[in-house]
């Protein structure tokens, strides 16, 4: 109890504290997270400039100020690892929310840092910060905006254009060797990702901090606490039950956290139903895939795929029980950027974006899941 009791202070401090620091020679200028400062039309030129993190080999760390958070489930990047810290101004707060991404007020920060490694059996070995994308809430709605860093891995520019960063010889966890060609989006493509389809809605909304995402411990470096928890009591959340009974998604790669289909349908929650759904840009296709979804024909079992062009590799099922290597879903989730055999990875990929190599625990789940689906009418062809 007492490192719990140590966390929330140490937390709810960090929420209140500017990050210029102290010396008793000459204290340097304040520096302070902008906020709802934050100009969308002019931002910052240098990820430092904004005082939220403080890099270093193949890693970045929060400002006092700035809280770090992690996710149950996270989308897929290219086996990227991802440091995720929140800024929120002092004073204000999201109102607690079971079922929709959180409402962060105005002049949140969320800077998402990503690393890569060349060789994914060794994830924490050579590992080099790549990009960090900041999601700011101001005054006309959620905005995106990437920064890319440098080689020495010592500031980030702000890099609008994004950038497509070819990497050879990226070593799988089974030990198979492709070449990753990573994304760093560019602002429309930011857009496109966390677009909302939803007629009157803004055109970002958030995807990853849920509430039941974020339900989890986290190990801060005062002690371990619900994430939940804590940020009630550092006050950036509020009207939250207790985390124990609130809400939470499982951790979908770990086989302990549930069934193979309960992980597999958070997996595809996660990382495939803020397109796939009714206020997604893939409300045409007709393939939903959140865990709402309880009609197996809406969720792509026996349907036949709608606009997927030259992506569905003349399958003729999303989902075809019993037979993953008959199903479009299964096709597309294992497409590759360096594979000689599918000239139209662009066109069959799935998600569009944001990634160009096989995440293979995640297409090994949802094999097995659709291996185990009980049999259905839609027989596949001989």
């Amino acid at each position: 109890m007492k490192n719990v009791a140590r966390a929330a202070a140490a937390l709810a401090a960090a929420a209140v504290v500017s990050c210029g620091g102290s010396s008793s020679q000459q204290p340097p200028p304040p520096c302070n997270p902008p906020g709802a400062a934050f100009d969308p039309a002019h931002p910052p030129q240098h990820i430092s400039e904004l005082c939220l993190l403080t890099p270093s080999p193949g890693a970045v760390t929060p400002k006092p100020g700035v809280i770090p958070y992690d996710l149950n489930t996270p989308l897929f990047s290219d086996y990227a690892q991802k440091t995720r810290l929140i800024y929120v101004p002092p004073g204000a707060s999201a109102v607690y929310d079971p079922d929709h991404a959180l409402d962060l007020p105005e002049g949140t920060i969320i800077a998402k840092t990503f690393a890569m490694a060349q060789d994914q059996r060794s994830p924490s070995v050579g590992r080099k910060l790549i990009e960090t994308r900041l999601l700011v809430h101001t005054a006309q709605g959620w905005k995106g905006f990437p920064y890319l860093w440098n080689d020495s891995e010592t500031e980030a520019t702000y890099y609008p254009q994004g950038k497509l960063i070819l990497m050879p010889g990226m070593v799988l966890p089974s030990g198979m060797v492709v070449e990753a060609n990573y994304l760093v989006p560019n602002q429309a493509q930011c857009s496109h990702c966390h677009a909302d389809a939803q007629p009157g809605t803004p055109p970002m909304r958030l995807l990853g901090p849920t509430a039941a995402n974020l339900n989890r411990d986290y190990a801060y470096t005062t002690g371990t606490m619900n994430q939940l928890d804590a940020w009630s009591a550092a006050g950036i959340l509020t009207d939250a039950p207790p985390s124990a009974s609130a809400p939470k998604l499982i951790a979908a790669l770990d086989p302990a956290s549930g069934t193979v289909e309960e992980r597999a349908r958070t997996w595809l929650h996660v990382n495939c139903a803020f397109c796939h759904s009714t206020t997604g840009d893939a409300f045409p296709s007709g393939l939903h895939l959140g865990l709402e979804v309880t009609d197996p024909a809406e969720y792509g079992v026996c349907k036949q795929p709608v606009a997927a062009a030259t992506g569905t590799g003349n399958l003729p099922y999303d989902i075809v029980p019993g037979h993953p290597e008959l199903s479009v879903l299964v096709y597309r989730m294992e497409a590759y950027y360096s594979d000689p055999s599918n000239p139209n990875f662009d066109q069959t990929k799935m998600p569009p974006l944001g990634r160009s190599v096989p995440g293979e625990e995640a297409t090994a789940l949802i094999r097995q899941w659709i291996t185990d689906l009980p049999a259905a009418s839609c027989t596949p062809p001989p």
